[in-house]
C-alpha cells in the first residue's frame, strides 16, 4: 500500500527539472539516426529509479549520475510518490469520451520464485511506488514468463504496446524485471472539427514533401516565440495537461538545449493563433536503452553491479527496454509507453491571429502543467 507523500512542492519541481534534463539527453541519443522520436520520460525515469532503489556503491553513484537524479535518496522516491499522487488527481470523467480524460501509472514487479528479495527493498516499493512482487518461474518457463509480462503490459497500456519483451529478452537466467506502464487517452479542451482537416504538403528533413492532413482552428491558445522557436499548447479537458508544439525556425537545433521545453513554455502567453497542425501516429519498435545509458555513464548497473540492496545474491542488468505509441487527431491525444528493466543472476486578446503552421519537423511534449513532470516528448521530422 502506497505511503502518503510527504515531499513538498519544491521537492516535486526538483525532480520534474531533473528528470527534463535527463529526458532532453535521452532524446540527443535516441535520435541520433535522425528519424522521429517519441518516449515517456516518466516511465524511464520511474523504472530507473526503482531499480536505483536496490543499488549500492559505484552502481548507485553511477546511475544517479546518468539519471540525473539530485534529491538525496531519503527525499527521491518520496517525490516520485508525491508525483505520481499528483498525476492520479488529472482525470477527468464524462460520459462523452470525447470530453474525457484518462491516465493511469502502473508499476510492476515480476521476480523468479527462487530469487530472495531484501525486505527494505520490497518496502520501498510497496510504499513510494505502489507494487508487489509476482512470483514466475523463469527458470523453467521463461516463455511462458516473457508472456504474461507482455500481457501486463498490454491491459496496462490499453493494448497499445505489445510484445515489449521480444522473443529472447527473458531466459532462464533471468532473475527479476522491474516495469512500468503509462497510458493516456485525452481530449482537446478545444477540439478540431474535422471537417476543417484539409490535406496540405509536410517538408520532411530529409527534403522529401508529402500530402498529409492538416487539422485547422483558429482559436485563444498558448502562443510564444522566441529567437529560436514558434510554440503552441494545446490543452486537454480539465485544463490540467497540455501538448506542447515547438517549431524551430530555419536552422535552430533545439535539441541540443537540455531544457528546450522549458525554455518554450516560458514564451506562452495567451493569443489568437490560427493553427494548422498535421494528424500523424507514432508507433516505433522498442528499444534497447542500454547502450544509450552507458554513454551517458551508467555502466556498472551492467558489468560487475552492486544491487544487494535487491537480494544478496549477485544481479546485473541485462537491459532496458523502451516501447511508446502516440497518435493525434482532431479529438485529442492517445499515448502509452511503458519500460522494462531485466535482471540477470551473475556472479486570448483581442486582434489579428497568429498563423502558425506545423509543416515542417517540429518537436512536441505532454506536459502536466502544474508540476512540470514530461510525461512523453519527441520530435516528428518526417511524415
Amino acid at each position: 500500500m502506497r505511503a502518503t507523500p510527504a515531499a513538498d512542492a519544491t521537492a516535486v519541481a526538483n525532480l520534474t527539472a531533473d528528470n527534463a534534463d535527463f529526458a532532453a539527453l535521452l532524446q540527443l541519443q535516441i535520435g541520433k539516426d535522425g528519424g522521429n522520436v517519441v518516449f515517456s520520460p516518466h516511465s524511464i525515469s520511474t523504472a530507473l529509479a526503482m531499480t536505483y532503489a536496490g543499488a549500492r556503491g559505484t552502481t548507485a553513484a553511477e546511475m544517479a549520475s546518468a539519471l540525473n537524479f539530485r534529491l538525496p535518496d531519503a527525499q527521491l522516491h518520496d517525490a516520485f510518490n508525491a508525483l505520481d499522487a499528483a498525476l492520479d488527481t488529472r482525470a477527468v470523467v464524462n460520459d462523452d469520451p470525447k470530453k474525457a480524460l484518462s491516465l493511469d501509472i502502473a508499476n510492476a514487479v515480476f521476480t523468479d520464485k527462487t530469487l530472495a528479495i531484501e525486505a527494505p527493498f520490497l518496502d520501498l516499493l510497496a510504499l513510494n511506488y505502489g507494487t508487489g512482487v509476482k512470483l514466475l518461474d523463469f527458470l523453467k518457463a521463461a516463455e511462458q514468463s516473457r508472456s504474461t509480462i507482455n500481457q501486463w503490459v498490454e491491459a496496462k497500456t490499453r493494448n497499445k504496446i505489445k510484445d515489449l519483451l521480444g522473443k529472447g529478452a527473458v531466459t532462464e537466467s533471468t532473475r527479476l524485471v522491474l516495469v512500468n506502464a503509462i497510458s493516456l487517452k485525452a481530449a482537446w479542451s478545444k477540439p478540431f472539427l474535422k471537417e476543417q482537416t484539409a490535406d496540405a504538403t509536410f517538408s520532411n528533413r530529409d527534403g522529401t514533401t508529402r500530402s498529409v492532413p492538416f487539422m485547422h482552428q483558429t482559436e485563444a491558445l498558448s502562443y510564444g516565440t522566441s529567437a529560436t522557436t514558434e510554440t503552441v499548447e494545446l490543452a486537454y479537458v480539465g485544463e490540467a495537461l497540455a501538448m506542447t508544439f515547438v517549431l524551430p525556425k530555419a536552422g535552430e537545433n533545439i535539441e541540443a538545449d537540455t531544457e528546450w521545453v522549458a525554455h518554450a513554455r516560458a514564451t506562452l502567453t495567451p493569443a489568437r493563433v490560427d493553427l494548422r497542425l498535421p494528424k500523424f501516429e507514432l508507433e516505433p519498435d522498442g528499444v534497447s536503452l542500454k547502450p544509450t545509458l552507458q554513454a551517458l555513464g551508467m555502466k556498472a548497473a551492467f558489468d560487475g553491479a552492486d544491487f544487494s540492496g535487491i537480494s544478496a545474491e549477485p544481479l546485473v542488468i541485462d537491459d532496458v527496454i523502451h516501447k511508446a505509441y502516440l497518435a493525434v487527431d482532431e479529438e485529442g491525444t492517445e499515448a502509452a509507453a511503458a519500460t522494462a528493466v531485466t535482471f540477470l543472476e551473475t556472479s486570448a486578446p483581442a486582434g489579428d491571429p497568429v498563423s502558425v503552421t506545423f509543416d515542417r519537423p517540429f518537436l512536441f511534449a505532454i506536459v502536466d502543467r502544474a508540476t512540470g513532470a514530461v510525461l512523453f516528448q519527441g520530435r516528428v521530422n518526417q511524415l
